[in-house]
């Protein structure tokens, strides 16, 4: 049952903090977390593979180049991966052909740049003339990203940092 709106006085606060901590870092506490039942000595252990949010099979790999911070590899970049001998760069893409997310199989497999993976899946987007005209002005420089003109000091700062950079 809740406190239903009350507070703890400062002393409990203070109590269950010093409890915490006891748990935390006496050397029981310290055992108890070293011998917790994590992985595959769970009783909760479903093999070390899930179905994440976007429908992508998820393998646990905690040592895999390619893991992310919880220690898992999506398996299509996994089968890429082990057909070409070598861990995927981050600047490759894997495109589902059928766009099936949980079907793994190689044939059905292509991997693909970013840009690559981009025009496979908006082709045939039709854009407004707005926002061709945006896009052209983006692309000369002339607005940033949201549309806006570039101010006179802005267009110099720009043009500077384009000298800078072409090669002599």
């Amino acid at each position: 049952m809740g406190m239903h709106g009350r507070k703890h006085s400062p002393e409990t606060i203070e109590r269950m903090r010093a409890s915490a901590m006891a748990r935390r870092y006496t050397p029981e506490g310290a055992e108890r977390h070293r011998t917790a039942k994590l992985g595959e000595r769970n009783p909760q252990w479903k093999g070390g593979r899930f179905l994440n949010a976007k429908g992508y099979v998820m393998i646990r790999m905690p040592d895999s180049p390619m893991a992310n911070m919880k220690g898992y590899v999506p398996e299509h970049r996994l089968v890429i991966a082990t057909a070409l001998g070598r861990p995927l760069l981050s600047s490759e893409h894997v495109h589902h052909v059928n766009e099936d997310t949980a079907d793994n199989r190689i044939e059905n497999l292509a991997l693909t740049s970013v840009g690559e993976h981009t025009r496979i899946h908006h082709a045939g987007a039709k854009r407004s003339e707005e926002t061709r005209a945006k896009l052209s002005l983006v692309r000369k420089g002339n607005t940033n990203r949201l549309g806006k003109r570039h101010t006179e000091a802005t267009k110099a700062k720009i043009s500077a940092t384009k000298r800078r950079k072409r090669p002599e």
